[in-house]
């Protein structure tokens, strides 16, 4: 890990312009962040420091004008609904410079809420106050081709919610990754990817069986439930891993073959709605096609909007 360097200068320099300046290039790429001194200005940067970088900073910090005036109209911190939470020197910052995570009081934090699509890739995540939506995250897989899942790039796009409801625009781009499958580094990272979202397809259906479960036997305590299908997770460990690892169709087919009125593990004829039991559920939960999530969404021609 690189170690972080500190570089103290002095004079009343704001950190909202601080950030500002760095947002448009000013201060050098290795540039992290910056704190308010009774003494002046203390700027953080990642690796050592070097004669380069301390030039930089000082030609970017000799453009401060304290008498300019504000950039007009343009959107802010201080027009977010999650400016209470932050720290009074980013208020007058542009809302890109804005790194929630880094910048919010004590003791505030966000609760995070991930939706999932059908095929185990992220949708969106919200970001939450108190109760408040504060930001969205946006997570944007794009396919080698409409018959090839693996991933050719992966886009994150942060949104801020506005004091009037409505997201900030253009969103943060937090990731834009572009995978070559001539890689073989890319080739490892996209298949990792797709083992992941098989991964998180089993765990979902392991949630929902133990909730559906729970509720119907009106049980407290999830450890029982466990218990209950641990023999059918022992039974099918195999099939599960290879679906898991390899895609493999053995585990599905495995269930679908079930008869549940001679199966020992009668919960998997539960009802998990009106004609819908546990067994098909899970059936139909691995029965699925990759898409890519930004389908339906402003995004959806591949450009963030």
């Amino acid at each position: 890990m690189k170690p972080t360097t500190k570089l103290q200068r002095g004079g009343d320099y704001p950190l909202a312009w601080i950030l500002e300046a760095h947002s448009r290039g000013l201060f050098p790429a290795q540039f992290e962040y910056a704190r308010s001194l009774p003494e002046g200005v203390a700027l953080y940067f990642s690796g050592d420091m070097t004669p380069a970088i301390e030039l930089a900073v000082d030609a970017a910090l000799a453009t401060y004008d304290p008498d300019a005036p504000p950039t007009q109209g343009a959107t802010v911190a201080a027009d977010l609904k999650i400016a209470p939470f932050l720290t009074p020197e980013l208020l007058g910052a542009p809302y890109n410079v804005v790194v929630f995570n880094q910048h919010l009081r004590p003791p505030f934090a966000t609760r995070k809420v991930v939706t999932w699509t059908d095929y185990g890739r992220p949708l969106k995540a919200e970001y939450t106050i108190d109760g408040e939506k504060v930001a969205e995250r946006r997570f944007i897989f794009r396919n080698q081709s409409e018959s090839n899942p693996l991933l050719s790039r992966r886009t994150d796009a942060l949104y801020y919610v506005k004091k009037d409801g409505t997201l900030t625009h253009p969103p943060i781009v937090v990731e834009d990754s572009p995978y070559d499958l001539s890689s073989a580094g890319d080739i490892s990272a996209v298949v990792g990817e797709r083992v992941r979202t098989r991964k998180n397809i089993t765990q979902k259906i392991n949630g929902e069986v133990l909730g559906v479960l729970m509720a119907h036997y009106q049980e407290a305590d999830p450890a029982t439930i466990i218990e209950t299908v641990a023999p059918f997770n022992n039974e099918t460990r195999d099939l599960q891993a290879d679906f898991i690892e390899l895609g493999a169709e053995g585990y599905r087919q495995h269930l679908a073959a079930v008869d549940l009125g001679a199966t020992a593990h009668e919960w998997l004829g539960v009802l998990v709605a009106p004609g819908l039991t546990v067994r098909d559920h899970m059936v139909t939960t691995l029965t699925y096609t990759t898409g890519e999530t930004f389908i339906g969404h402003p995004y959806a021609a591949g450009v963030i909007v």
